[in-house]
């Protein structure tokens, strides 16, 4: 590799992480707060660890749990936030074998993707599940060039580790397992490769999936989830009217570089149909699980970059078709250019302002009891706990559902929603107290990880 490459590589290397580091800023979302929650619940690790939730993440659980409590917010983010920077790296040098313009596109849209950068620099599972699937495709690749031993081992542990880190691994180690199986490697080898991830695949179902609740996410429809992840993919686009066009165009692209796959002879296809299209689509059919989310396929969408990335600097490189050369460098730049805007309002918003929801109410209330109604207790319970603890006056805030007896003494009304839903009304009127409230301030987040607060204050009623 030559100096300038290093220099670059070395340079944008530096970027992610720094750009990682930066998003692991900010408040605390729900689902953090309660992954917190549940790593502190009991001095017990392993009663911490057998809490069958979708937020338990139990690689993430064990450290947060060795941290211990009492930390600030970024300090249970550091370290994912790392591992997610240090995928990027990992997935570069995997792509060096497709040559150098592939690795810079890999590097670039890793790097830069808003999808990675802030579910991976969340005190949650997505960063180490980004780190071990980076590293556990580099070191079955390092396996099937070289077929030695210690390496089909070391891939067993980081696949291991993989599941530990995210249940969602799974449709990763279902696509490393479709693609040994093209590659018609022997039994023995089959069994050194799998058993270690297999038997804990096992071991995780027996102990902890077949019991698991889901604490809560946004139902999104089958199309309009799949339209919404690809154009978040590669272009960092979740609504408006751009987001279909950018998810055709993610969708050609894809086309496109299996196109290519097949005309290099390169089985790099076969562990992306079934980790990017069959196994979610078998988890989907077979558990029907209850929500549905896009964080739910990060693997996809990881590999989904990894395809189309080796696609479009291979297709750069090739300078006998300059207009496919062209295309390819006008999708690479406005896939950078759209993560980096969303990054940036990514950065700006963070994942909500919710102390600054209840330093409005504080600021503006007289002395005494503050009764606010909210409209889901457990939601903004849990954020009003969490982030008003520290807050001078915050023991005064009392807040209910509405119904509540004190309802009709409450001057003020907290309501949410997610990016993507319908907007709530400046104004609302409470039927059954006859109260009007009026929105005095609103509170967004970044637009991918957090809820939108809005903040109503009583102009009429008793």
């Amino acid at each position: 590799m030559s100096r300038s490459a290093c220099v670059f590589f070395l340079l944008f290397g530096v970027l992610a992480v720094a750009l990682r580091l930066a998003a692991s800023g900010g408040q605390f979302q729900l689902d953090e707060i309660i992954s917190l929650e549940i790593a502190l619940s009991d001095p017990s690790l392993w009663q911490v660890l057998a809490e069958p939730t979708d937020n338990n993440h139990l690689l993430n659980t064990l450290v947060i749990h060795i941290l211990g409590a009492g930390h600030p917010d970024w300090l249970y983010r550091l370290i994912p936030a790392l591992a997610s920077g240090a995928a990027c790296l990992v997935n570069a040098w995997w792509a060096r074998r497709y040559g150098r313009h592939a690795a810079a596109a890999v590097l670039l849209l890793t790097g830069a993707s808003v999808f990675l950068v802030t579910y991976g620099s969340e005190a949650r599972g997505y960063g180490y599940l980004l780190f071990f699937n980076a590293l556990a495709l580099w070191q079955l690749q390092r396996y099937l060039d070289h077929r030695v031993p210690r390496d089909g081992l070391i891939f067993g542990l980081l696949a291991t580790a993989g599941l530990l880190a995210h249940l969602s691994f799974v449709f990763a180690l279902a696509g490393f397992g479709a693609w040994t199986l093209w590659r018609r490697l022997p039994w023995r080898e089959q069994v050194l490769l799998h058993t270690l991830p297999g038997a804990m695949l096992v071991a995780l179902y027996l102990s902890f999936i077949r019991g698991l609740h889901f604490i809560g996410a946004p139902q999104i429809d089958a199309l309009p989830l799949i339209a919404r992840s690809l154009s978040l993919t590669l272009f960092g686009i979740q609504f408006g009217p751009l987001h279909w066009l950018a998810a055709a165009l993610m969708l050609g692209l894809v086309v496109g570089s299996l196109w290519r796959c097949r005309a290099k002879r390169d089985d790099l296809w076969v562990p992306w149909l079934v980790t990017a299209v069959l196994a979610p689509l078998a988890i989907i059919v077979l558990f029907q699980p209850p929500v549905s989310a896009p964080r739910y396929l990060l693997v996809p969408a990881h590999f989904s970059l990894l395809l189309v990335g080796t696609a479009l600097g291979g297709w750069i490189a090739d300078g006998t078709r300059p207009r496919l050369r062209l295309l390819a460098a006008t999708a690479l730049l406005a896939g950078l250019l759209g993560n980096l805007g969303a990054d940036l309002r990514q950065l700006a918003l963070g994942r909500g302002d919710y102390r600054g929801a209840l330093q409005q109410i504080l600021a503006h209330s007289p002395p005494g009891r503050i009764p606010v109604i909210v409209d889901h207790p457990f939601r903004l319970g849990k954020l009003i706990s969490y982030h008003g603890r520290n807050l001078p006056g915050f023991e005064r805030i009392i807040y209910f559902r509405q119904g509540h007896p004190l309802t009709d003494q409450a001057n003020w009304l907290m309501l949410h929603h997610f990016d993507g839903q319908p907007g709530l009304p400046r104004q609302v009127f409470l039927t059954r107290h006859k109260g009007t409230f009026v929105r005095v301030a609103r509170y967004p987040y970044g637009g991918l990880s957090g809820i939108v607060i809005d903040v109503y204050r009583r102009v009429a009623g008793p």
